[in-house]
């Protein structure tokens, strides 16, 4: 690259040589020393530093000031690496920089910023966009170098607080340790280790803040072939992971995936064509609740270089087409490395294509409500230096970043080693914990393969949807201080709700676990012998019978298990608290009865199916003088039969 652009530059200036240059001596010189000067050209252009700058110099000396002299004098001491020297003779050259020649002052600029004299190039840099035509091909080339300039001295002027710390010897040795991946509840680091320029993955589980010893995924381990990047499911179930197979892959490097079944990794499956290509796919990224795998792509369709894009499980349990993540985040340069935060919103990314410190910087950008993203924003110095920072990885409270460095805080190293810092509050997601559900069939005690739903109340939007493994389990992320409806459904079961806020946490070590016994819809002959359930997102306004929207949506699953089995009946009790009179509560009770009657009767449930009633306050299940108490006791209660 600087070869190239060094050829290009002394052929202009040689162009600029002639046009100055009219008369048959050389430009102010006798004919003998012009013979001279066009001799150490001819050193010069065959790299005899040496030799040239021996003769510009002693003609210096002679015609002192001399445009051309100064120039290539300057030239022959950047090409020698002596910058403080080029910089004297090109600075001279300019003539108190009064020259009109645009290409010097984006040369002083170039050698000001290799010296990291970073207002100096930017001044120099100026100079150039301001003489230069903007149609000119190298223009595009020097403004970003400007802006680049620009930003390194802003962030070098304004750094955030950061402070790595390597983790324990059971993770970092002699050899290189990077690409470090969590699970959910934080018991479980995979990452990958280079021992020999053979790249396996290990893992160390984590108790009371200490790991044990790093263990190797024998299971996708290959000898003599390469498992570099990976994702692992919150749950720790999922893994995905790059591998290079020749011999059965789709492409040069493409993903694989194994599953956790019955405590169990399965054999690695190729994820096959709609996620890999033939070119290179890499660089995972699971969501927090296993619906959208981002990764890193040279595919076509693109932006250039690699792009991010993502994928989608859809409902059948298929991938979708990779679709492209769009032209705020990819660039047309390179972008890799993807690594979306439990809060389902907050993507961390490396690029060498938005403006940043040099080489490879690390970037985030958010999910926008309207879809989207937002404005990609640089993490900062010296978070990103002027060398090649590795992956991200954030944990589940969004206070702690995970990466690989060859710097140890005072000298660089010949391997990478894993660290972890405070993440500055600028550049943190949302902060997220987990729900770990349990589901049992409430008879047998035997695991239930339902589905978690997670509603935002205060959109009424879908957060998170997930099925149960084999043994009825669910882990998911939830964010923090939101008010969730939570909804646990099985096919014939009666599905369970609850209503939770999540407000505390301690580095993503304050799930909310629960096991939940679901119990089978079954006809029966009288409602004493029924299946009486309270739905907690049954919602009124205060002191009405007017149904909030929200409520609807454990009304319509009502409605579908009703509809699918047409024999069943149904009768709905409302219930009160104590506050206002016995009478008043009474028929409010029974109001909310039938208001959730008539929308069921909505939404195509035959009204004979429904019977009503309302026991007003008489029926408290807590205490009606605390605010925890009232709450519970103004519910609506089901019994199928």
């Amino acid at each position: 690259m600087r070869t190239t652009f060094q050829f290009v530059f002394i052929l202009l200036f040689v162009n600029v040589f002639h046009i100055s240059g009219q008369n048959v001596n050389g430009p102010g010189m006798s004919t003998k020393d012009y013979k001279k000067f066009k001799s150490a050209q001819s050193d010069h252009k065959r790299k005899k530093l040496d030799n040239a700058l021996k003769v510009y110099c002693k003609l210096l000396n002679k015609y002192s000031g001399n445009f051309e002299l100064e120039l290539w004098t300057g030239l022959a001491y950047r090409d020698k690496g002596q910058n403080p020297q080029a910089l004297i003779h090109l600075i001279a050259a300019t003539k108190e920089e009064s020259s009109k020649n645009a290409l010097l002052y984006s040369t002083i600029g170039e050698i000001y910023k290799a010296e990291k004299n970073y207002k100096k190039a930017e001044r120099f840099y100026n100079k150039y966009l301001n003489i230069s035509d903007s149609t000119f091909s190298g223009y595009i080339k020097v403004k970003r170098k400007y802006d680049e300039v620009k930003f390194i001295a802003e962030q070098i002027n304004n750094p955030i607080p950061f402070s790595p710390k390597a983790l324990d010897f059971n993770i970092n040795t002699p050899s290189s340790e990077y690409l470090p991946q969590l699970t959910a509840d934080h018991t479980t680091l995979y990452f990958t280790r280079r021992i020999r320029n053979q790249e396996d993955i290990f893992f160390v589980e984590k108790n009371n803040d200490h790991y044990s010893e790093a263990i190797p995924f024998d299971l996708i381990n290959k000898e003599n072939s390469n498992e570099g990047a990976h994702s692992i499911s919150a749950d720790g179930n999922v893994f995905i992971f790059t591998h290079h197979d020749d011999k059965y892959g789709v492409g040069d490097h493409d993903l694989y995936i194994t599953k956790k079944v019955d405590g169990k990794w399965t054999r690695p499956q190729n994820m096959g064509r709609r996620i890999n290509s033939i070119v290179w796919d890499s660089q995972p990224s699971l969501s927090g609740d296993g619906n959208v795998l981002f990764f890193s792509s040279k595919r076509d369709k693109g932006y250039g270089g690699r792009d991010i894009w993502y994928s989608v499980m859809g409902p059948y349990g298929y991938w979708s087409d990779p679709i492209n993540a769009g032209d705020v985040i990819n660039t047309s340069a390179d972008e890799s490395s993807p690594f979306l935060h439990a809060d389902l919103k907050t993507l961390y990314f490396r690029s060498n294509g938005h403006i940043g410190m040099g080489g490879f910087d690390l970037f985030v950008t958010r999910r926008q409500k309207g879809g989207g993203w937002s404005g990609v924003q640089n993490l900062g110095y010296p978070i990103n230096t002027e060398g090649q920072e590795g992956a991200l990885t954030i944990s589940l409270d969004g206070t702690k970043g995970y990466f690989a460095t060859d710097f140890d805080g005072d000298n660089v190293q010949n391997n990478l080693d894993i660290y972890e810092f405070d993440l500055p509050v600028s550049i943190r997601p949302e902060p997220c914990t987990y729900i770990k559900i349990r589901s049992i069939n409430s008879d047998t005690k035997l695991p239930v393969r339902s589905i978690l739903q997670i509603i935002d109340l205060s959109t009424n939007t879908i957060i998170s949807s997930k099925k149960a493994d084999i043994n009825g389990e669910i882990l998911i992320p939830i964010p923090l201080r939101k008010k969730m409806m939570i909804n646990v459904s099985a096919d014939d079961y009666v599905f369970y709700s609850d209503n939770i806020i999540v407000d505390t946490l301690t580095h993503g070590m304050a799930p909310y676990e629960k096991t939940v016994s679901l119990s089978k819809v079954h006809k029966v002959a009288t409602p004493s012998e029924g299946n009486s359930f309270v739905l907690t997102n049954i919602f009124f306004d205060s002191g009405t019978s007017d149904l909030q929207e929200i409520s609807m949506l454990e009304i319509n699953k009502l409605a579908d298990i009703l509809k699918s089995k047409p024999s069943l009946r149904l009768k709905i009790t409302g219930h009160t608290d104590e506050v206002g009179s016995d009478s008043d509560n009474m028929v409010l009770s029974k109001e909310r009865a039938e208001a959730v009657k008539i929308a069921l009767v909505s939404s195509g449930i035959k009204p004979i199916r429904i019977t009503t009633n309302g026991k007003g306050e008489t029926e408290p299940l807590s205490g009606n003088s605390t605010l925890s108490g009232r709450p519970q006791n103004r519910r609506t209660e089901f019994i199928l039969y």
